[in-house]
């Protein structure tokens, strides 16, 4: 979701259309079986806009019958949203043997444009988050498998169009997942985690006037550090949070290497604010902000709290928020 230079809300959403939907019970068996074999829709991505606080109807963005992921959406300096997500392109009746690239298509006062292509490789390319910089162009930042790794790549907007993608990240181990933000100066930010180490470290690099600066760890201890989310305030302080576990997340586990952290097994959000050269921290604790009271001493499932998914906002006064996806037993934002 975005919200553009008109106070307008702009959502881009993905749904799926399934085939046979009825899971009723049943007390004997049907005859005819046929019923099941309906075919699905496939996967569509569909915007809707609030203004005046009223809701639209969701606009099709793609045609209907795909295999698609994880839309983003931007709005340019013309009031025209831009729309990104990954398609499974060329793929059989099967979805097997294609190819996922990224694409994006603008939309304004209920007038589509033509779908726009950014990539065209036989490697993946997925995870898009697009932003506007101080000029009304739309950046978008994605992750693209190329050989035996993945990278962070970004490009800007040029016209109707997207200029040559960048490379922001390229580690010899996969970056993941990337958040894009922009600030006031024209300074646009990337941030993504990375195995470089062989644990996911959080770090983060900036443009302005044409140039990349180095990147800058951000989190980058043996914890996982992952998922990273930002927002510059009213101040032009950049926020960055992000989703932690403990040290050996995600490796070997089981009677003989009890050290280890399972999946989803215990997760927090942590937070850092940069001003300048200055880091500061918040001074309280998010896990009791969020108030995560487990029941009876012990988190739902075991191993401790699950506060994960940062999303940091700002309001139009410049201040910010933060979400995030927490477990009190059952999963909520």
């Amino acid at each position: 979701a975005v919200t553009g230079p008109d106070g307008t809300v702009y959502v881009a959403y993905l749904a799926f259309t399934h085939g046979y939907k009825n899971r009723e019970p049943i007390d004997e068996a049907p005859k005819d079986f046929s019923f099941l074999t309906k075919e699905t829709g496939g996967d569509r991505v569909f915007l809707m806009t609030m203004k005046n606080g009223k809701w639209s109807e969701a606009t099709p963005i793609t045609d209907g019958g795909d295999d698609l992921y994880k839309p983003a959406v931007a709005v340019d300096g013309t009031g025209r949203a831009w729309v990104f997500w990954s398609e499974n392109v060329g793929a059989n009746e099967n979805l097997n043997n294609g190819d996922w690239e990224l694409l994006a298509r603008s939309w304004k006062d209920g007038k589509l444009g033509p779908k726009v292509r950014l990539t065209n490789e036989r490697y993946a390319d997925t995870f898009p988050a697009a932003a506007t910089d101080s000029e009304g162009r739309v950046w978008v930042a994605w992750q693209a498998f190329r050989g035996n790794n993945s990278r962070i790549l970004a490009a800007r907007q040029e016209g109707d169009s997207f200029g040559s993608a960048t490379v922001v990240a390229d580690s010899p181990r996969n970056e993941w997942e990337p958040a894009v933000v922009c600030a006031k100066d024209g300074t646009v930010t990337v941030a993504w985690d990375t195995y470089q180490k062989g644990d996911y470290d959080v770090y983060l690099r900036s443009w302005k006037a044409g140039k990349w600066a180095e990147a800058t760890p951000v989190a980058a201890s043996l914890l996982f550090e992952a998922r990273p989310s930002m927002v510059y305030d009213g101040a032009g302080r950049l926020w960055v949070a992000w989703e932690q576990s403990a040290e050996n997340w995600a490796k070997d586990f089981g009677p003989l290497d009890p050290a280890a952290i399972p999946l989803y097994r215990e997760r927090t959000i942590n937070l850092k604010v940069f001003s300048g050269a200055q880091v500061c921290r918040p001074a309280g604790d998010l896990q009791e902000v969020f108030t995560w009271k487990p029941p009876q001493g012990k988190a739902p499932g075991g191993g401790g709290p699950k506060l994960a998914m940062p999303r940091l906002f700002a309001d139009a006064n410049g201040t910010v928020w933060l979400a995030g996806r927490l477990n009190n037993p059952n999963w909520r934002t």
